[in-house]
């Protein structure tokens, strides 16, 4: 086979693959109504996207740099609004120099995985805001693989093919993220030309992401639809491992339906040793919902909290004034929610209920001052 007609080859499998997965993810929410149909092609195109950027586009480890993973157009797998994700592919046998002015934001960590041809993770270093020396002006250097340092150094294991960084912001009104550059420090040559193969197989990769990760989160979606509804059960720590999540929160995710003149009450409980929770709203594709023109989202810092230090969200209809408790669906019926809670003790259950929507005001009064 002439090299040409392996390349046309390659370029043919990539597109049916494509194709079949998009086709197998649409058919599998059967039911959705025309507007959630629309929103699926879209995550399709946008998680094409993730898979092109972070396999193709940023693919180069000689050359590696920070991309943003999610944004306000392409959330996927119950993105926090509250969070900025970026990543770039890394090798194991190599050393790097992060450059880094801290800002002002929250909270921040420097991850290292191995990560699979699909969504799966496996952590195997972190640092976080606390771990990392800082100077008087905010700027930090820190080191990746090479010789072990006393300070400012995350190893790199057998297999670690990815640096990342999660921020999490309080209020993004007002605090600065984290900005950094990766510098590869063993490099020798300039940056490699991208040959036919070596094209061939980024698509290669990028097709197995897109395939494994569209799927993953249809089976999400269907099994929370299915099996956690109007509640917010806690998953597991290991279950947040497995795919790259936060481990110094602790998550309860399901699903939420409502039906017309119908509203979800959310308590929130009060929380010892309280860092932080965030809540939010999604589709049913698991893609946070509009966050820059509508009022998707919550956390402790920025809602109205109970005089006890409890927080009641509801959740339906508008918000007037923009009220970090009242979060709207945004023409939604259904979809999914998540709390996250930074606190150092294991967070109390929260409750969710249905209630007339004509007893917003009644609750919110009663409940929020």
């Amino acid at each position: 086979m002439s090299e040409l007609k392996t390349l046309t080859t390659n370029w043919e499998v990539f597109c049916d693959s494509i194709k079949a997965t998009g086709v197998s993810v649409l058919e599998s929410a059967e039911t959705a109504d025309s507007f959630e149909r629309g929103e699926g092609l879209r995550y399709l195109t946008r998680l094409l996207k993730v898979s092109i950027n972070r396999f193709v586009e940023y693919a180069d480890v000689e050359t590696p740099e920070l991309f943003a993973v999610c944004d306000n157009r392409s959330g996927f797998g119950g993105d926090n609004p509250d969070n900025l994700y970026s990543s770039c592919l890394i090798r194991d046998t190599s050393c790097y120099r992060v450059v880094a002015e801290r800002g002002s934001i929250w909270q921040f960590a420097f991850t290292v995985f191995r990560t699979g041809p699909g969504s799966e993770k496996v952590l195997l270093a972190r640092l976080d805001q606390d771990d990392i020396a800082v100077d008087e002006k905010g700027r930090f250097v820190l080191y990746v693989g090479g010789p072990e340092r006393a300070t400012n150094w995350l190893p790199l294991g057998d297999g670690a093919n990815q640096l990342h960084l999660r921020q999490t912001f309080r209020d993004r009104k007002t605090e600065q993220p984290l900005v950094a550059k990766v510098e590869k420090l063993d490099s020798t040559a300039a940056a490699p030309r991208t040959s036919d193969r070596e094209m061939s197989a980024r698509l290669a990769s990028a097709e197995q992401f897109y395939g494994k990760t569209a799927r993953l989160m249809a089976g999400w979606s269907k099994n929370f639809s299915d099996t956690a509804v109007n509640v917010l059960p806690p998953v597991s720590k290991e279950f947040v491992a497995s795919v790259g999540g936060d481990p110094s929160a602790h998550f309860f995710i399901a699903a939420w339906k409502l039906e017309a003149g119908e509203v979800l009450r959310v308590h929130i409980p009060h929380y010892a040793n309280l860092r932080l929770w965030n809540f939010a709203l999604y589709n049913y594709w698991l893609e946070s919902l509009d966050y820059e023109n509508y009022v998707v989202h919550t956390n402790s810092e920025i809602c109205t909290l109970n005089p006890d230090g409890s927080a009641t969200l509801f959740i339906g209809g508008e918000s007037p004034n923009h009220s970090s408790n009242i979060l709207d669906t945004t023409g939604h019926h259904r979809g999914h929610m998540m709390l996250r809670v930074w606190s150092d003790d294991a967070p109390l259950q929260p409750t969710v209920e249905r209630i007339s929507g004509t007893g917003i005001i009644t609750h919110r009064s009663d409940n929020n001052g």
